[in-house]
């Protein structure tokens, strides 16, 4: 689960030891079981993400391009927890009538990795904001508790808007911006549904269990340090939350993924409660290149939220003329 954007390698990672690798080289990944960590209860873990809901958003918009009915603006709004403003993009569709929203969070690719499927979306008939990655210098689990907030933020705007349904928002999540999202699905009830692409979860469990580049962390810390740094997140794992989702869920899952094992994403899955469904793709961690996964995010995204269908347009896009009626 690369992090580009982490503070100090040395604050964030893990002891224990590697996890045992099969005769294939397949990562087996860490149980839910194998949790060293004493975190509060549920209910005193919510206050992490506490907020003022009934205070002033001040956002300000910033008119990029368009084109035909499609508007694309630079996003800005306040982090109610005191941090630097969140920024991302709002992609109108044109309409005016209520309509559905999706919110996308990447990882190390930041607000710019979602535009191009938040641009596709919003052809089928939704507002979208991809928003960037949440920054707090020299504090982790400060990043994770402020992206949190800023994404039950982000529905707040949205709600807001006298265009978009407030009952047919919906969250899209990718690596970090997964687990973080998966924390938003079980701490905040207002969202229609999430997708969670190349989540695992909890940094945690990722960073005890990885094979892929961030061992290095991993390595290259004490077992002191490791230890300490993860006490400090294991408030922000998914896993603490996940079982009070309540809203349905799509988890997308590469089972080339060097970063993210399928026995760590099958874990992710069946943390969940709610209604859920998984799939599985020929892919690396990087998964949105596939057209396959973005068809299939488009469906599940129509299914919840009543947009166009997504073929016609996927399949002129791409340039197909078969199966595209499916």
């Amino acid at each position: 689960m690369p992090m580009r954007h982490m503070p100090d390698p040395h604050l964030l990672l893990l002891f224990c030891t590697l996890i045992p690798i099969s005769a294939t080289g397949a990562a087996q990944g860490i149980r839910p079981t194998d949790y060293p960590f004493q975190v509060r209860p549920y209910p005193e873990l919510l206050k992490l993400f506490d907020y003022k809901r009934e205070a002033p958003i001040n956002t300000t918009l910033n008119p990029l391009v368009s084109e035909g009915a499609i508007h694309v603006s630079e996003v800005q709004y306040d982090d109610p927890l005191g941090g630097d403003s969140v920024a991302g993009y709002l992609v109108e569709s044109g309409r005016k009538s209520p309509q559905p929203a999706v919110v996308f969070i990447h990882s190390g690719g930041g607000r710019d990795a979602f535009l191009p499927e938040a641009i596709f979306l919003a052809r089928l008939g939704a507002i979208t904001m991809p928003l960037g990655s949440i920054v707090i210098k020299d504090s982790y689990p400060a990043q994770m508790q402020h992206t949190v907030v800023a994404l039950r933020r982000a529905f707040d705007y949205l709600a807001s808007r006298p265009d978009v349904d407030p009952h047919r928002i919906c969250l899209v999540g990718h690596s970090f911006g997964a687990m973080m999202s998966a924390v938003v699905a079980g701490v905040d009830d207002r969202f229609k549904c999430f997708v969670f692409e190349g989540g695992e979860l909890g940094m945690t469990f990722h960073y005890r269990g990885t094979i892929g580049p961030d061992r290095k962390d991993r390595e290259s810390a004490t077992p002191d340090e490791l230890m300490k740094a993860l006490e400090d997140i294991a408030p922000y794992d998914a896993i603490h939350y996940m079982g009070h989702i309540k809203a349905a869920t799509l988890f997308q899952s590469g089972r080339l993924d060097v970063g993210v094992s399928e026995t760590e994403a099958t874990y992710f899955y069946e943390a969940a409660s709610g209604p859920k469904q998984i799939t599985w793709y020929n892919t690396g961690h990087d998964m949105g290149y596939d057209p396959t996964v973005l068809k299939d995010r488009a469906k599940f995204l129509q299914k919840q939220l009543g947009l166009k269908p997504p073929m016609p347009l996927l399949c002129a896009e791409l340039g197909l003329r078969r199966g595209c009626s499916r």
